[in-house]
């Protein structure tokens, strides 16, 4: 039986300019793809460029809050293409979801988020099997 799937999907959040964020990534090398570069500066310290067009859907499973849209962006960006970004830095894919996680709650503390703790419980608690089970369906 040959099933030929479509997925539509309507993302809630498109980038009309690209972001930047400096954020604590111990570890990190140079990263660059389509949507996402990577480059390590002082310290433990990167800049993040995710650049404009990149689409995502805000917080997933749980409303968005305020002080999670910037978050939410960068955390999805890290997400899709942490297998990417492992191969890139020779690490594991965990090492890369491990710093997104940290980069999610470093975001929603700087803008002030009122369940920041929350929402970072959250993703390092269920962020690893959402991402493979949706990767498993195309997402």
């Amino acid at each position: 039986m040959n099933i030929n799937r479509t997925w539509r999907y309507s993302w809630k959040y498109t980038l009309g300019r690209d972001d930047f964020f400096i954020v604590h990534m111990p570890g990190a090398k140079p990263y660059r793809g389509q949507w996402l570069e990577i480059i390590p500066i002082s310290g433990d310290r990167a800049q993040v460029r995710i650049t404009q067009g990149y689409a995502w859907d805000g917080c997933s499973i749980v409303p968005d809050a305020p002080g999670t849209k910037a978050a939410s962006c960068l955390h999805d960006a890290l997400y899709q293409f942490s297998k990417e970004i492992a191969v890139a830095w020779g690490v594991s894919v965990g090492v890369v979801i491990g710093l997104a996680d940290d980069a999610f709650l470093e975001v929603m503390r700087r803008d002030k988020c009122p369940v920041a703790g929350l929402y970072y419980a959250g993703v390092r608690v269920f962020g690893r099997p959402y991402r493979f089970f949706s990767s498993l369906f195309g997402s």
